[in-house]
């Protein structure tokens, strides 16, 4: 059993404003059932912290528009906050492959800038209930960059004139005395130093994990392959030492052979059978609890956001 995602966020950070989650773009094949169940779960990821919109008004607003209802560009991004209104849009796809899901979502402004790297999240071999309960983590995961200014909300030193930058210049050594003969010469002036480009987020990498579930499954079914054996063992145990011939006068001493060995068969494929049963409860156990806590920051021009991502 999972536990809700526990999203914490501090310091001093810019208002959402409305935000509207978009459905889910899921591949390669596409179930409305599904992708509107998973749409519900990034509503209930975002809710509570932001001005949200109802994925169900979001669908009813958009279902006229095919090529907005299913937007993942900054073009029609642009489109999409002005028929709604917004001013953050949350967009996920979510790939299937077989019983495993990679969520993805970004998250733009008003204006289809990408705020952000987004935020990844894969669930391994699981149920359609802990994909929706992932769908539901990565959203709530997002709110950090949901909260956060857009890169192009911060103006430029050219745009606002001779104000100090934003960016922390790199430190000068103290420059010697001009000499008299570069006096008529005027030096110049240092080019700005342009910070580095901030890396991807941590929490945007794949999880990998020991694969318990799979394993448990293969230890189940060594376990129900043991227990046809201790059966079949177990009857033939029951006749042990008797002779296996029939319809003789004398069996026991006319019938050449014995049933013999079948009791140490019949216990050590007993122990087998409780030992892989056994291995496959505790693989099961270890995959529920698997989950340990994560946690990242995302900087934004005001402070830092601070997320804790808890699971058990």
């Amino acid at each position: 059993m999972r536990a809700v995602l526990c999203t914490l966020l501090f310091a001093a950070t810019a208002q959402a404003g409305r935000v509207i989650p978009l459905p889910p773009r899921l591949q390669p094949t596409e179930s409305d059932v599904l992708r509107d169940r998973f749409h519900e779960a990034v509503e209930r990821g975002l809710g509570g912290e932001v001005e949200l919109v109802k994925a169900s008004e979001v669908r009813n607003r958009l279902s006229s528009a095919p090529d907005l209802f299913q937007c993942g560009s900054s073009a029609c991004m642009v489109r999409v906050a002005a028929v709604l209104h917004a001013d953050r849009i949350v967009a996920s796809e979510i790939l299937q492959e077989g019983k495993s899901y990679t969520i993805k979502l970004r998250v733009f402004d008003a204006e289809g800038h990408e705020i952000g790297t987004g935020v990844e999240e894969r669930c391994d071999i699981c149920t359609v209930r802990e994909a929706d309960h992932s769908v539901q983590r990565a959203a709530a995961r997002a709110l950090a960059l949901v909260a956060s200014h857009s890169p192009a909300a911060l103006a430029t030193p050219e745009e606002t004139g001779p104000e100090t930058p934003r960016e922390t210049a790199v430190a000068q050594p103290p420059s010697a005395p001009p000499s008299p003969s570069a006096t008529s010469s005027p030096s110049p002036s240092p080019s700005p130093t342009s910070s580095p480009s901030p890396s991807p987020s941590p929490s945007a990498a794949t999880d990998k994990h020991f694969p318990y579930r799979p394993v448990a499954y293969a230890a189940f079914g060594l376990a129900a392959a043991g227990l046809v054996s201790t059966i079949a063992f177990g009857l033939f145990a029951s006749r042990e030492d008797q002779p296996t011939c029939s319809g003789l006068a004398d069996p026991r001493t006319q019938c050449p052979s014995i049933y013999k060995g079948n009791v140490p068969a019949t216990v050590a494929s007993g122990i087998l059978t409780a030992l892989a049963a056994a291995s496959g409860g505790i693989l099961l156990y270890l995959d529920s609890r698997r989950a340990a806590p994560r946690f990242s920051l995302v900087a934004t021009p005001e402070g830092v956001a601070a997320m804790a991502d808890v699971s058990f």
